[in-house]
């Protein structure tokens, strides 16, 4: 920190003042300081420094301490430093006369800052010398009268004082004044004069009576003949003065009466007298012929009131009336000191001294004087130091000129004297020339003329040079760093100290290559530039008269950029926006139409401007670390400092590794069926899915061992431990990224026993259903298929019988498998199969069919609200999914890699998400329809599309379902045809169904699981044996059921 050694705040021209540099706790270490501004960075550099301020010094000051070349602290805050013009001390009294044996109380006060003490001044005259008082405070008393000034001074070593005060003039009470007579004032020859003195005031005075000076011994006897106390006579011509006296008593003084004389007031206050006596003494009367009323008064003229360099002044002194006037001449060298005579009694004197004349004449025994002149101020012409140049301050290694100059002086010979520090100089020249200044060139300089004829003028008036011990540095900057396209940028030059600079300007294309100079000896101290570059400028004066240029220091260098109009774009690959760990991306930088120009590029990220890397390319492995934006620009190659601006930013958001999900539809295989897995990964998108069984370290599963059905899903009929995980990437040669391995899920084979067929299927309308009879065909004596219809009234009766199954059912010899084609919505129900083996009745099996007619419609999206929420920066956006089914219908949602259900969605987005798409899928257990919008979250966003047409997605998903369901039918009728074919030998033996056999229900069967089972035959069972169905059989005998599924046949 820096602090003003000084309690008082504000400094005043002239004064002395002390800065200290302060650095907590740096006790015992060793520092050296730098201050600002830099003219004070005089070697070897201290922490005080001492400055006699002048108002040019107000500015602000900093320091810094430096412990070595690396080490230093930072600048410390400014102290404001604000120099004002010296203060006047003011001077008041608390009255103006002194009352008889009393005093007065002075008060002087400086109105400015603090600190002040008082220095006092006391004048007997206006034309005498100040006596000091010696008393500091800021009040006196004083019992004398007279003109007096105070001062103001503060600080010490040299003390710093203000402006005199004005004066203020202290009268005593005036004395008791004697009055003095004559009864004549021509003394006849032989004669006297009876002279009365009188003080009306008071009594018991005596008389005391002096002729010619007031200080003269009183007259004696032998001098006056003493008429009375108050007469005396005297017969000498001669100036008589008298006073009165009393007291003297016991050894005291007496007390004096002013002296009186007869002339008028008007004239006793003409007449100049000795100090002492200024206030109680005058002259008497001059015993002569001549009225002393009439005294004429001398006048005083000069040729010239400058006196030339070695030359003189004439002055002329006359009295306009009478005759035989002698001349009096007095000289004094201030407004104040006391006069001096002239020994010289003509008219005329020549002077070669400067000072205040004046002069009287005078004539007679005694000598008569006239009225004192008027006064002539004489000045001499004295040399004076000047520098050559304008500025105040010189630096170190500066070439100056120091002239002598004396007015008046052309075309004589002259020459000159010079000292520094009053030690002589070997010059005669008017001009001192000082190559390469230092610091031992400091100090006052003088200098003096002279003639052929050996006459001198005075020693001039001394001239100060302060020599910098330091190198002054310009200062550049620059009201901006970055050049617009089609702009330029303003930089600015100033050396702070001293004048006089001009400046000199230079450019570098590099870190490593030379300055060029792009303009010198400028006035300005700005100019304007449409380059980029690294700049640099210095100042430099003087290099007249074959003088070298004084130099500054170079300035900093300032790095100015020019921005070129093309702008980058970051590119992504792959562009998906969550990336997680280890994942591998590509961020490419493009300069939009910059074909022609070749380009480097660099990269930065977070809020720092530090370059991170170059290339047009930054491959990047996710780690947490990689989170957060990213920006690049372009640089021309053949100029570094042009370049685009940053552009756009790219986010990265880095998570941790996903985990796929998998689930699957059941858990246990069918009897000739197969399992649904679906595997899913929330986060993101573009994933594709790969399958495992057993172990996740073997291969995926290939199309031998696993169905597709979509990306998403497969379908298996093998038993066993089944993983999934996603993958994705993988272009150019990079490994696939894999997310985590899902969850196993176990898939198993069902006990025979327990279930060996579906017990409930779903079926579109217009294709062919094949029942099984679930239950083992050998040794069947009694098998029957029975229907009832899914209504609460249904009675089951024989499917055979029924009219509506009417030329569509058939009934398979060899497993006892029902068939029903041309399916209808009214062929849902329940299908019952009864049977007996060896007479013995086995479980009744019964499968629900369920008749579906499938979603042919796209299904219907609205957005019913898109909302913005404030306080968290998204937008709720509410939307509904309808479709027309005669059966139920299941809705779910996909938005990026999450699923949700339910026919309306409410979803939360952000602006950062940009369009985000929603697919809804209706579906029931036959087929599904999809459909897809796109929505897109902005600030103030309140809308509602609820009656917005279908958008294109729609559409495409309608073409999508459509090819779907094809592909499906085209699957059905090959498994069909695959089934029919492996059962055609077996349909060649003969066969009798049963219509009606009593149904036999087992105990603890297991529900079997909901397979299909579809037979595309139209027409009837081709076989060369004949086929019998009876309407009824009667049995024999009835048995208990098993405990088997499976009867006995007896």
């Amino acid at each position: 920190s820096v602090i003003l050694e000084h309690s008082w705040t504000e400094i005043f021209s002239g004064e002395t003042i002390t800065l200290r540099c302060d650095i907590q706790g740096a006790e015992g270490t060793q520092w050296t300081y730098e201050w600002k501004p830099d003219k004070f960075n005089s070697y070897p550099t201290s922490n005080k420094i001492w400055i006699k301020v002048t108002e040019s010094d107000s500015g602000e000051y900093r320091c810094l301490g430096r412990r070595d070349t690396f080490s230093t602290t930072e600048w410390s805050e400014a102290l404001k430093l604000t120099v004002s013009d010296k203060p006047r001390a003011s001077l008041r009294a608390d009255k103006t006369v002194i009352p008889a044996g009393g005093s007065i109380t002075l008060t002087c006060s400086v109105d400015v800052s603090s600190g002040w003490k008082y220095y006092w001044y006391r004048h007997g005259s206006v034309y005498s010398e100040g006596r000091s008082i010696n008393d500091q405070s800021d009040t006196v008393s004083v019992s004398e009268g007279g003109i007096y000034q105070c001062i103001g001074g503060r600080g010490g070593d040299p003390v710093f004082f203000t402006y005199i005060s004005n004066e203020v003039t202290i009268k005593e009470t005036d004395k008791p004044r004697a009055s003095l007579n004559a009864d004549k004032t021509v003394l006849p020859a032989g004669s006297s004069v009876t002279l009365t003195c009188s003080v009306k005031q008071s009594s018991g005075w005596k008389y005391f009576w002096y002729r010619d000076q007031t200080s003269s011994e009183l007259l004696t006897t032998q001098e006056a003949v003493s008429l009375s106390d108050q007469q005396i006579r005297v017969s000498k011509e001669g100036e008589y003065w008298c006073r009165g006296g009393r007291g003297g008593r016991g050894g005291d003084p007496l007390y004096y009466a002013t002296f009186v004389s007869m002339r008028q007031s008007e004239e006793l206050k003409a007449l100049e007298m000795p100090e002492e006596d200024y206030y109680n003494a005058s002259y008497l009367i001059q015993l002569k012929a001549l009225d002393s009323r009439n005294r004429p008064r001398a006048s005083l003229r000069a040729d010239k009131t400058v006196i030339p360099a070695g030359g003189s002044v004439t002055l002329t002194c006359s009295v306009d009336v009478s005759s035989g006037w002698k001349y009096y001449w007095y000289r004094r060298t201030s407004e104040y000191s006391g006069a001096q005579p002239i020994n010289d009694q003509s008219d005329t004197v020549r002077v070669s001294e400067g000072g205040i004349y004046q002069c009287t004449g005078g004539r007679g025994d005694p000598v008569f004087y006239t009225y004192l002149s008027n006064e002539v101020t004489i000045k001499e012409t004295v040399p004076s130091v000047t520098l050559q140049h304008s500025w105040p301050q010189i630096f170190i290694d500066e070439t100056i000129t120091l002239r002598c100059d004396i007015q008046g002086v052309e075309g004589r010979q002259w020459t000159y004297e010079w000292t520094h520090e009053w030690s002589n100089i070997p010059s005669i020249s008017n001009e001192y020339r000082i190559n390469r200044a230092s610091s031992a060139d400091s100090g006052e300089y003088r200098c003096r003329g002279r003639k052929e004829n050996l006459s001198t003028t005075k020693w001039s008036e001394a001239f100060t040079l302060t020599v910098s011990s330091y190198k002054p540095r310009a200062s550049l900057r620059a009201d901006k760093t970055v050049i617009p396209p089609g702009g330029s940028v303003t930089l600015t030059c100033s050396v702070d100290v001293s004048s006089g600079w001009k400046y000199y300007w230079y450019r570098r294309t590099s870190e490593s290559s030379e300055a060029q100079i792009i303009k010198s000896e400028a006035s300005s101290k700005t100019v304007s530039v449409s380059e980029g570059g690294i700049y640099q400028c210095r100042g430099g004066r003087g290099g007249r008269g074959g003088d070298h240029v004084y130099y500054t220091e170079y300035s900093a260098a300032v790095t100015v950029e020019k921005r070129d109009s093309h702008k980058a774009v970051i590119t992504q690959q792959p562009s998906w926006t969550q990336i997680f760990r280890g994942e591998k991306i590509t961020l490419r930088c493009q300069i939009q139409n910059g074909r022609d120009t070749e380009w480097e590029f660099e990269w930065r990220t977070g809020s720092s401007q530090q370059i991170k890397r170059r290339g047009k390319l930054w491959v990047i492995t996710a780690s947490d670390s990689s989170r957060g934006q990213y920006w690049c620009r372009g640089k021309q190659r053949v100029d570094k400092f042009s370049s685009t601006e940053w552009s756009d930013p790219i986010t990265l958001t880095v998570s941790a590794k996903p985990t796929a999900y998998l689930t699957a539809d059941k858990s246990a295989v069918p009897a000739g069926g197969s399992v649904t897995l679906t595997c899913s990964v929330k986060q993101s998108s573009g994933w594709k899915y790969f399958w495992y069984r057993d172990q996740k370290s073997s291969e995926p599963l290939t199309t031998q061992e696993a169905v597709s059905l979509s990306d998403q899903h497969i379908r298996v009929s093998k038993e066993g431990e089944y993983w999934c995980r996603g993958g994705r990437g993988g272009r150019g040669g990079d490994p696939l990224y894999y997310t985590e391995y899902s969850q196993s899920v176990k898939v198993n084979k069902p006990d025979v026993e327990a279930s060996s067929c579906p017990r409930t299927i779903h079926e579109k309308v217009g294709l062919t259903v094949q029942l099984s009879s679930c239950l083992p065909s050998e040794g069947v004596t009694v098998a029957t298929w029975k229907y009832r219809t899914s209504t609460a009234s249904g009675q089951t009766r024989d499917v055979t019988k029924v009219d509506q199954f009417k030329d569509r059912v058939g009934i398979n010899r060899k497993d006892f498998s029902l068939t029903v084609r041309g399916l209808t919505l009214q062929d849902s129900g329940e299908f019952s199969f009864l049977s007996e083996v060896n007479d013995k009745q086995r479980e009744t099996v019964t499968i629900t069919l369920l008749v579906l007619e499938p979603i042919t419609e796209v299904p219907v999206l609205k957005e019913i609200n898109n909302t913005w929420i404030a306080y968290n920066e998204s937008c709720t956006v509410w939307l509904d999914c309808t479709v027309t089914s005669n059966s139920t219908v299941t809705y779910n949602w996909t938005v990026r890699s999450q699923t949700f259900t339910g026919p309306r969605l409410r979803y939360i987005l952000s602006p950062q998400e940009g369009a985000t798409s929603f697919t809804c899928t209706a579906s029931n257990i036959i087929s599904e329809k999809s459909a897809t919008t796109t929505v897109t979250c902005r600030n103030g966003t309140t809308t509602d599309h609820g009656n917005e047409p279908f958008p294109l997605m729609l559409i495409l998903g309608v073409a999508g379902g459509g090819c779907l369901l094809i592909v499906i039918i085209v699957g059905l009728v090959v498994c069909v045809c695959c089934f029919k074919k492996r059962h055609t030998d077996s349909e060649t033996n003969d066969l009798t169904v049963y219509a009606d056999i009593s149904e036999v229900t087992a105990e603890g069967t297991k529900p079997c699981s909901l397979y299909e089972t579809i037979d595309n035959r139209v027409g009837a069972v081709t076989s060369t044996s004949p086929q019998t169905v009876y309407d009824q059989i009667q049995l024999n005998r009835m048995r208990k059921p098993s405990v088997s599924p499976y009867q006995d046949v007896s």
